[in-house]
């Protein structure tokens, strides 16, 4: 994390040279034995360095993203309800059968029948099997 204007280094490449100077007096230069008197040689090091910095140069917020932004703050802040829970009337609500209100028994002269009825073409729906005290009579004539 860098503020705006913060240097970070990321890398870099460091190469060193050897560099061998020879200068001499020509002929004189090159005689066995006493050559060196007229040479000179010179061993330099070289050093080089590539160095990667990144400085981040943050642009502020324009207007109409800063208010957008504040938006969106506000609404990742702000509750989704308040407590106490208020119950809401649901009258338009369809009841479904359950397990309290109506229970689906099983018909087990029915029941006997299953991989009969699993052959035919048309087979009878599970409520045939498990019937609500709704749908008792819906499937009382299929007897």
């Amino acid at each position: 994390m860098l503020h705006d204007g913060q240097a970070m280094i990321i890398g870099g490449l460091i190469t060193e040279t050897d560099i061998d100077l020879q200068s001499k007096v020509p002929i004189a230069g090159d005689l066995w034995g006493v050559g060196r008197l007229f040479q000179r040689r010179v061993q330099t090091t070289e050093r080089s360095e590539i160095i990667i910095a990144l400085i981040p140069r943050i642009v502020p917020y324009d207007p109409v993203y800063n208010s957008k932004n504040e938006c969106d703050i506000h609404r990742v802040t702000t509750p989704l309800t308040q407590w106490p829970l208020q119950e809401a009337a649901r009258d338009t609500e369809p009841s479904l059968p359950d397990a309290t209100r109506l229970p689906r028994k099983p018909r087990w002269d029915r029941i006997m029948d299953v991989q009969d009825n699993l052959e035919q073409e048309n087979p009878h729906p599970p409520e045939y099997f498990f019937p609500s005290r709704q749908d008792a009579w819906y499937y009382e004539g299929d007897e």
